[in-house]
Formats: structure tokens, C-alpha cells, sequence
């Protein structure tokens, strides 16, 4: 009798452990999602001098890519939005023309003009141009046959060194939308080093980005 008392206990006692073990890795999977998320929401927009955030996002064959999967290599990085007018300028709007009714703005260089005219080559392979299509022609988010589209147009994607890549609904925010036009410029140890971006730029695109570049190779 003791026995089988013995064996009921210890049988109760494995299934409260089970149990236990169930509501501890539950909790554990529930705090790990509520860590990402907070640390997504207080880790963008990019800061300078700082890890640059870490981006998951589909590319033009609708596969998922890591943007820390390039680093070890300099990274140029243009966040976009589609009806841009500065942003179809400087991705070669002034050879291609405008997409979705957008006409170039005026005056600017596309960023191949800009980097040839600093002896760096855009096929340089320790150097990666990334575009981060954030907002689609209609502001809402980028989609795949847009960015397609996008990629056809201006001719970008070609090159190994060329990735474009699509934003989420994650990143359809204020700090997002304050990115655009602009560039920045990720280093070897993915790091951002400068932040050209914007209508209220942190750099100088011209006088400090853009030579930066070829400090970094």
C-alpha cells in the first residue's frame, strides 16, 4: 500500500514539474516577443555611432534577407520612397525619368555621378548599396511587383553589390517617413558612421558622407 501510495505522489509530483515547465517556457517565449518589440520600437531610427538596427526583410525574389548578413563590407544605405521625388533623382532619375507620374527632382545627381566623381566604382564589391524601399508610390507599404517595377525602371539590382529591399508596415512610421530623402553610411563593423538623411540632415551628403566612403573601403 505505501508502495503504490509512494508511486501516486510521485507520479502527481512529475506532472505538477511538467506543468511548472509549461507555464515557465510560455513566459519565457512571451518576454523574449515583448523584448524584441521594445527593443524595435527604441532602436529606430538608427542612431549614429551606434549598431546599426538589425532589418529582415523580403528582397526582389521575395526572400528574406538580413542586412547584417553584408556586414565585413561597407554599406550605403538609401531609405526611399517611392513618390519621392529626391529619391527617383538620385537613384538615376535624370537618364531613366520619373516612375508612377513622378518627375525627378531637378538639380540633383543620380548617387553613381556622385560616386564616380570620387573615384570610388559603384561595382567596388567591398562596397554594398542597399535600397530600403519604405513607402510605396502610394505611401502605404511597398509591394513586390512595385518594387519589380521600381527595379526595372531605374536598373537597379543588377550588380552583386545591389540590394533592394522592402519595408513592413512596422516601418510605416513618423521616424521612417523623416528618413527619406537621404543616405547612410553603414561601416565594416556595421556600424552607422554617417547619417545623411532627411529634410533636416544630421551630415553634409556632399561634404561628409559621400568622401567618407572611400575612407571606409
Amino acid at each position: 500500500m505505501k508502495r503504490r501510495q509512494l508511486s501516486i505522489a510521485m507520479k502527481n509530483l512529475a506532472l505538477m514539474a511538467f506543468c511548472l515547465a509549461l507555464v515557465f517556457f510560455s513566459d519565457l517565449k512571451l518576454f523574449a516577443q515583448t523584448s524584441q518589440a521594445g527593443r524595435f520600437k527604441t532602436f529606430w531610427p538608427p542612431v549614429v555611432n551606434q549598431v546599426y538596427p538589425e532589418l529582415e526583410l523580403c528582397d526582389l525574389s521575395g526572400n528574406r534577407v538580413k542586412l547584417s548578413a553584408y556586414a565585413g563590407k561597407v554599406i550605403l544605405l538609401e531609405p526611399i520612397g517611392m513618390s519621392c521625388p529626391a529619391c527617383q533623382a538620385f537613384v538615376g532619375g535624370d537618364r531613366k525619368g520619373g516612375i508612377n507620374g513622378v518627375i525627378p527632382q531637378a538639380g540633383l545627381s543620380s548617387i553613381d555621378v556622385l560616386l564616380k566623381a570620387q573615384g570610388i566604382s559603384i561595382s567596388d564589391p567591398r562596397l554594398v548599396r542597399v535600397q530600403l524601399l519604405l513607402y510605396g508610390p502610394s505611401l502605404g507599404v511597398p509591394t513586390l511587383p512595385e518594387a519589380q517595377a521600381w527595379s526595372k525602371h531605374f536598373d537597379f539590382g543588377r550588380r552583386s553589390n545591389e540590394v533592394l529591399l522592402l519595408g513592413d508596415q512596422r516601418y510605416i512610421n513618423q521616424h521612417s517617413f523623416n528618413m527619406i530623402p537621404g543616405f547612410q553610411l553603414i561601416d565594416k563593423n556595421f556600424v552607422l558612421r554617417s547619417d545623411a538623411c532627411g529634410h533636416n540632415p544630421k551630415s553634409n551628403m556632399y561634404k561628409e558622407l559621400i568622401p567618407m566612403v572611400g575612407k571606409l573601403l
